[in-house]
């Protein structure tokens, strides 16, 4: 009996041992043990009461507000997080939850809950959003103000559960921790009752963690399924003919203009098919022998994490003596000073004149028949000054560039009222020489 006692005594100790060594941070907020930076200001109220937690968050403008202790977590190990959070209840939605990420908030994992029953997981890394588990409501979950919120990781698992619910089950993904924390949505009010971190004691003296510790851009690593993936593909036709135009040369570039290296397929019968893994904006280049450059944007600011765009690109051909409109090349009204819009346009005829180097063009300028039919004339000739002025400075040599301003006097529609009218204030070129 007596070694049966001992035995019980010593097991229960090596179990009360490990489970206590396994916690690394416990904070029931009876005081401010951890040192929480607490603080008061005109858009956030952070303050220990009560035995609990408070967040206010008073911003007004979709603006969510997160509040971190430093705590490192490494992720060959297992871990179990667990808190217990209250949102007050109110009609407007309110959401918080807990988070963990960089020093520079710039890649982390966010669990969060709504006071109308929602939940939602994502990842953010270098400034790119990866919805893990959209806003989902939970029967189980709608008209509750309190929440306890566990995350628990073992081996290659991760769930996540919401008062016992689990909501997000998932093969564990990877991540480095240098702070742990809350969130609380715009207008939030975030009670938290307490919070528990089950891990095991990291050695920041092993050389290997130490390394990692350095390195503030790994935090958070996402496995290929989840990384963003766009699938862009098209064809590309003549605009007049509508037949497939063959032998493409197909780039993307960025917001500054940086070529960005994507692998083109089928370029030469007329398609291309390339993959974009950047949640950012690019323009899509299409070039073929005697058509016009076309450039258009694609906007990957895009919630999915996998999207295909199909596009479908019309080129115009290049012919002697065709006339063409400068679309969105507008001045300030009755000036000859350009408008920062039309710096876009201008910039493709530019580029197509360097591509095309034996290409000569006539441009001509055209007004509306408002007013004085002289003044009209000379605001016209202006104005198509300013065009070729601006090509010349983009490299283009004057010999290969004439213009005229034509006034009102060819119209290409109807001049009895402003709608109709606009169509008529213009900048077209003609190619004379190719």
């Amino acid at each position: 009996m007596y070694r049966f006692v001992v035995t019980f005594l010593i097991t229960i100790i090596y179990f009360y041992g490990f489970s206590q060594e396994n916690i690394y941070l416990r904070d029931d907020f009876t005081s401010n043990k951890f040192k929480w930076n607490l603080l008061e200001n005109k858009d956030l109220i952070t303050k220990i009461e009560d035995g609990n937690l408070l967040i206010f968050n008073k911003t007004k403008e979709s603006k969510s507000v997160r509040f971190v202790q430093d705590m490192f977590m490494y992720n060959d190990s297992d871990f179990y997080i667990e808190t217990k959070i209250e949102l007050q209840s109110s009609e407007k939605e309110q959401y918080g939850g807990l988070i963990w990420h960089s020093l520079d908030e710039n890649n982390g994992f966010y669990f969060e809950v709504s006071n109308k029953g929602k939940a939602r997981v994502w990842a953010n890394k270098d400034g790119g959003v990866f919805n893990l588990l959209k806003w989902t409501e939970f029967p189980e979950l709608v008209d509750k103000n309190a929440f306890v919120l566990k995350i628990d990781r073992k081996g290659n698992l991760m769930n996540l559960f919401v008062n016992d619910i689990l909501v997000y089950p998932s093969k564990y993904r990877g991540q480095f921790a240098y702070q742990i924390g809350f969130i609380a949505g715009s207008e939030a009010s975030l009670s938290v009752d307490y919070l528990l971190v089950k891990h095991p004691k990291v050695d920041i003296s092993d050389k290997k963690i130490a390394d990692k510790i350095k390195k503030n851009d790994l935090f958070w690593i996402l496995n290929e399924d989840i990384r963003f993936k766009a699938k862009i593909n098209g064809s590309v036709k003549n605009a007049l003919t509508n037949e497939i135009v063959e032998n493409l040369i197909v780039n993307i570039v960025d917001s500054e203009g940086k070529q960005i290296n994507v692998e083109n397929l089928n370029t030469n019968i007329g398609f291309f098919e390339f993959i974009l893994t950047e949640k950012k904006q690019f323009f899509l280049k299409v070039r073929a022998k005697n058509y016009i450059t076309q450039t258009v944007l694609l906007d990957m600011n895009v919630d999915e994490n996998s999207v295909e765009i199909t596009k479908e690109i019309l080129l115009s051909p290049v012919e002697l003596g065709k006339t063409i409109q400068l679309e969105n090349v507008l001045f300030e009204r009755s000036q000859a000073i350009l408008l920062q819009s039309s710096y876009k346009e201008l910039d493709k005829l530019a580029e197509f004149m360097l591509e095309n180097p034996k290409i000569e063009i006539e441009l001509s300028g055209h007004t509306d028949n408002s007013g004085n039919a002289t003044l009209n004339l000379e605001l016209s000739e202006k104005r198509v000054l300013k065009v070729m002025q601006y090509l010349i400075e983009k490299g283009i040599d004057e010999s290969r560039i004439a213009g005229k301003g034509y006034g009102g006097s060819k119209p290409i529609a109807n001049n009895d009222n402003e709608m109709t009218r606009k169509l008529n204030r213009r900048v077209e070129f003609k190619i004379t020489k190719m």
